[in-house]
């Protein structure tokens, strides 16, 4: 057989092929990985916030001044403890998980009890006012351990420390606050819950 390159015929030459083509190649498989890699949620996006729930409007009733108000019910609140190892009251105003206790009729400066059920573990606020005037938030704080400071904005609480114990605020009815309708607006990442309660007028009774 002749050696077909020894008599002068030679195969084409292969072209080479440009740069451009490998850069362009190389381009369109990084944006098919791209689009198709999954977007993994930032932390921020995905965890409540305190704040959260202090951007939630007040849903609270407008109760006309002398008309009869829509106080929320009592329930019986089942029996457990609270952080102080206290026994609960088995009453309280309010759904689940907040419940206003302490008292069967309010009365400025008297005690008065925020119970949060174990059954919810976050954070959450509780903010009020007068529904048939312009008083503001019935509940204030006292020296008790168990009293966090009302700020301007309402109660805020943390998460528990103990999965089983009712969480609880000890405070009181703001002394020399009007009679009147109040409102209490609870809220947590899971819930919105409204308690309404009449503060009677003149002093509390003798205990």
């Amino acid at each position: 057989m002749q050696n077909l390159t020894n008599m002068g015929i030679g195969w084409p030459a292969r072209a080479a092929t440009p740069a451009w083509f490998f850069a362009t190649a190389a381009f369109g498989l990084c944006s098919v990985a791209c689009d198709t890699a999954p977007t993994q949620p930032t932390q921020a996006a995905t965890t409540p916030k305190l704040q959260d729930l202090y951007s939630r409007e007040l849903e609270l009733p407008t109760v006309a001044p002398g008309a009869e108000c829509p106080v929320t019910p009592t329930q019986t609140v089942e029996s457990g403890s609270t952080s102080k190892q206290d026994e609960i009251p088995t009453y309280g105003y309010g759904t689940w998980p907040v419940f206003l206790s302490g008292q069967d009729r309010w009365f400025a400066g008297e005690a008065a009890l925020l119970l949060i059920s174990p059954e919810y573990d976050g954070p959450l606020i509780v903010r009020g006012h007068q529904l048939d005037g312009s008083g503001g938030m019935p509940l204030q704080s006292t020296s008790d351990a168990h009293s966090s400071p009302v700020g301007a904005l309402g109660v805020e609480f943390s998460p528990p420390h103990s999965a089983t114990r009712w969480r609880e605020w000890d405070g009181q009815i703001t002394p020399g606050i009007a009679p009147g309708c109040y409102g209490l607006q609870a809220d947590g990442f899971t819930f919105t819950t409204l308690i309404v309660f009449a503060i009677q007028p003149g002093p509390p009774p003798p205990s």
